[in-house]
């Protein structure tokens, strides 16, 4: 026999029960930076406005600089449009000896990025100059709060926002940036990724 709730446990139980069978789906995944995906480095995926630049060793006419166009695509002579958004460097290496290799023997192609002008971070909230920033190689919250101008003096630090898009869905990383300054949780200073937006409450 199960034991008897007191009137006050079983209205406790009742709300419990009700508000998690009343919530939506979530679209949005909340996590502490301690969560390793959350700061883990991805490879770089070629995006739309990005400039590459394309080199065919001993082919310097189907050689040069490429920007990806607003549908994805580059263009690149002898390959015709060749689909880039998406895709890694090497991918688009070996995409790009396929299709070369119809009208050039064996063709040894290297692909790098020149200017990754899609990588970009937005700050809001309590800093001194909101907005967009470029994203640089390897930059870090510290660095893009930095560029920011710093806290203004209403800022709250304990609980830094940094919301990161996925095609799924988007991930909240919640940072208690005061660990980070007195040095305790180093490991806070999470590395970013283009389109993460840090909000500063």
């Amino acid at each position: 026999m199960l034991p008897s709730l007191h009137s006050a446990e079983v209205w406790l139980l009742c709300l419990v029960v009700t508000a998690f069978s009343c919530a939506p789906s979530a679209a949005v995944r909340e996590t502490t930076f301690s969560d390793d995906s959350a700061a883990m480095a991805q490879p770089y995926r070629v995006a739309p406005d990005d400039v590459l630049e394309v080199i065919v060793w001993k082919q310097p006419q189907v050689s040069g600089k490429v920007t990806v166009a607003a549908d994805g695509t580059i263009t690149v002579p002898l390959a015709d449009r060749v689909p880039a958004a998406g895709f890694t460097t090497g991918q688009l290496q070996q995409e790009l000896v396929r299709r070369l290799a119809s009208f050039i023997a064996d063709p040894t192609v290297t692909v790098r990025v020149a200017d990754a002008r899609s990588q970009v971070i937005y700050v809001m909230g309590a800093v001194r100059r909101p907005g967009a920033f470029r994203l640089r190689p390897g930059e870090v919250l510290s660095q893009a709060l930095a560029e920011a101008g710093g806290f203004d003096e209403f800022a709250d630090t304990s609980a830094l926002r940094i919301t990161r898009h996925t095609p799924s869905d988007a991930q909240r990383i919640v940072v208690n940036y005061d660990r980070v300054l007195s040095g305790k949780e180093l490991s806070g200073d999470i590395a970013l990724l283009a389109g993460d937006t840090i909000d500063v409450p």
